[in-house]
């Protein structure tokens, strides 16, 4: 009887295995490679390993270092993702990529690739998504913290500290998970702020249709993917910020105490190197002469500012005053195609390419149009109409499609 080779062998053995192969160890899971180099284990060894054991024996032989050949191994190429689906990709990890190692051949990677493809209506084989993830852990990286304690610079003690609660990611601390659904207006607040059209985005609409989610959101786009330094966003509840009544100009002192202690250097010389810094203001309207403020901001600060508000008529009013410097979006309860989405996991188009202009509504051709999309996707807009006739339109209700009280 042949005896099974001893551990000092076995490794060399994986060692071997690893410098003969032309891919790189992180390209190998799920390749026909990997199956190959299996194979030629078990034949020459005997042993009998499941393919998630060989794989870890693969790692490890590797992590010693050591197998350097004097040939560059080059990576397959990986699926072509859109920024959407990176970012997906990206949010499935929330505490980094860094540990990507343990997942190959585990139930683990399978509910993962499942939970991607649900989604993002994306089918991936095992291979594929595996080549994903190596590619955006390239890119990911952990932010470093912002040293505190910091000082209060005027603001009250109880100010500071809500500051810190709401914007964890200066000590590099997480933030919670947002809804992995996104409404249709984000990708609108995305390209308006991208495009500087106008220094100030106001999304305004009622409660709980998801004007904060958006922001959040997008928070978590400019650290993740964009990978954009923690310092540069601050993000304020207005709703929830204490000790606002002895400033007469709140937004001013806050923008202040943030160029202070969190930035280090005056806005202006961060968007003089090409940069920008992003301000995120919640429930805004509920300030007096908020739009004075944000006027005397925007016209000597060169930032981004992301507004929302609940009261459409304050919003409204204050409009006038920022001509040039904002533009609005109006943001009401969930559409079918939404619904559709969140509920049954069901991509529609959106009916309407635009959200600009009412001179099509007058032709002909428009209706037809629309008739024929009703007609397309008649299975999932009466599904989705029903789910919003029992429950609303507001995404609370529709954040799980099993709930159904």
């Amino acid at each position: 009887m042949k005896k099974s080779k001893s551990p000092n062998e076995t490794e060399s053995m994986i060692r071997q295995l690893l410098c003969e192969t032309e891919l790189p160890r992180d390209s190998l899971p799920y390749s026909d490679e990997f199956s190959r180099l299996k194979a030629l284990f078990v034949d020459k060894t005997k042993q009998k390993l499941t393919d998630n054991e060989f794989w870890r024996a693969l790692s490890r032989a590797a992590k010693q270092g050591g197998l350097g050949t004097g040939k560059r191994k080059t990576s397959p190429p990986g699926p072509k993702l859109s920024d959407d689906q990176q970012l997906e990709l990206m949010r499935l990890f929330p505490d980094g990529i860094g540990g990507r190692d343990r997942l190959p051949y585990t139930k683990e990677f399978e509910e993962l690739r499942d939970r991607f493809s649900r989604l993002t209506a994306t089918k991936l084989s095992k291979s594929e998504f595996w080549r994903a993830l190596s590619n955006i852990a390239k890119r990911s990286r952990k932010p470093k913290p912002i040293e505190g304690p910091f000082q209060l610079l005027g603001l009250p003690e109880e100010l500071v500290q809500s500051l810190e609660i709401q914007n964890p990611w200066w000590a590099g601390k997480p933030w919670p998970p947002t809804q992995p659904f996104r409404r249709w207006a984000y990708r609108e607040v995305v390209r308006r702020v991208d495009s500087g059209i106008t220094q100030i985005i106001a999304l305004r609409g009622t409660r709980q249709v998801g004007k904060s989610e958006i922001q959040r959101q997008f928070i978590e786009e400019l650290l993740l993917f964009r990978q954009v330094a923690p310092s540069t966003i601050l993000r304020v509840q207005f709703d929830e910020v204490p000790n606002l009544g002895k400033f007469t100009m709140p937004v001013q002192a806050i923008v202040r105490w943030f160029e202070e202690n969190i930035l280090k250097e005056p806005i202006n010389a961060v968007a003089r190197r090409g940069e920008a810094v992003y301000l995120l203001f919640d429930e805004l309207q509920n300030l007096t002469g908020w739009e004075n403020q944000l006027k005397a901001l925007v016209d000597h600060q060169s930032v981004k500012v992301i507004a929302t508000g609940s009261s459409a008529l304050r919003i409204a009013q204050g409009q006038d005053s920022l001509a040039g410097r904002i533009s609005m979006i109006q943001l009401g309860p969930l559409r079918l195609r939404e619904i559709a989405a969140i509920r049954f996991h069901e991509t529609l188009p959106p009916a309407f390419p635009s959200e600009n202009g009412l001179e099509k509504w007058a032709t002909p051709e428009f209706w037809r149009e629309l008739s024929s999309f009703a007609k397309q996707h008649e299975v999932q807009l009466r599904q989705a109409f029903k789910a919003f006739a029992a429950f609303g339109g507001y995404p609370l209700c529709h954040k799980r499609g099993d709930v159904d009280e």
